[in-house]
């Protein structure tokens, strides 16, 4: 009996695992076929032997996208842009989240509503508008300002943050109101340092999405040397139909390799956060 109760186990055990190493195929398959083919020679890249193995690695992509855009000065736009989200994201969007959870004021659930109907708003549908508010409102277009402005609070991390800190006891936060903390105190000194994993949390999320930004500051940007790392790879995308595919699968491994450290670094603190959000004490 025993026996036969363990075979349908194992088989589902299988039939998981099977599942998952199909999926983690379908997603990282396409990476890594990047990042090989970027050591390829060019004729190589497509054709028949795309899916092979490169018979010579080359580096010579990576020379040439050096040459072809100012890869150190596309870095430093993204990094500039994504700081200054991720930064501004788990302040103002940490005590958002703190006061729609632990005070009470008129409106609060009402407030917290409009955030999240916000979530279901397509981004075309403000985008004209938003433009405008930057361009003519506060004459930023073309800056690197104008690009992180509308991401520097978020209705996902907003709601990630309230969802979290109900997990963190009242009476803790009351022991220090009876201290003599104010609000901002207990904040500080109470809730947020017992916020690591959320902290983290966001910081990933934040930090990929405002890493891959494209469309927006596409139409911010018009100069070149503002261009952040997503609008390098359209340069390289438009050079590619005369000089190969190579310097942007190249573009693509290079600047993947923020994003990629960040979220293998910080996955342990990602899932624990995960786990813990929407749960009461």
């Amino acid at each position: 009996m025993q026996g036969e109760l363990r075979i349908p186990k194992i088989a589902g055990k299988i039939g998981v695992y099977i599942i998952l190493v199909v999926g983690a195929i379908i997603f990282v398959g396409p990476f890594l076929w990047n990042v090989y083919s970027s050591f390829k020679v060019s004729w190589e890249i497509m054709g028949k032997q795309s899916l092979q193995l490169p018979t010579v690695l080359t580096g010579v992509h990576y020379i040439e996208l050096f040459e072809a855009i100012p890869v150190a000065q596309n870095f430093l736009n993204s990094a500039i842009v994504t700081l200054a989200v991720v930064s501004s994201n788990l302040l103002f969007s940490s005590m958002t989240g703190y006061a729609l959870a632990k005070l009470r004021f008129f409106g609060r659930d009402f407030l917290f509503i409009i955030i999240i109907a916000t979530l279901v708003l397509p981004f075309q549908v403000v985008f004209i508008p938003l433009y405008i508010l930057i361009a003519r409102g506060f004459h930023l277009a073309n800056t690197l300002a104008g690009v992180f402005l509308p991401s520097l609070m978020g209705a996902i991390p907003i709601f990630f943050f309230r969802q979290f800190y109900t997990t963190i006891p009242t009476e803790l936060i009351d022991a220090s109101r009876i201290d003599g903390c104010s609000h901002f105190g207990s904040f500080f000194r109470i809730v947020l340092p017992n916020s690591k994993s959320a902290l983290i949390t966001i910081a990933i999320l934040a930090g990929t999405d405002s890493w891959n930004l494209f469309l927006w500051p596409l139409v911010v940007i018009k100069d070149t040397h503002k261009f952040t790392v997503q609008l390098a790879l359209t340069l390289l995308q438009k050079q590619a139909i005369n000089m190969g595919w190579g310097r942007l699968l190249a573009g693509c491994a290079l600047f993947s390799i923020p994003p990629l450290i960040l979220v293998l670094v910080l996955q342990r603190y990602f899932m624990e956060s995960i786990a813990l959000t929407g749960l009461k004490r």
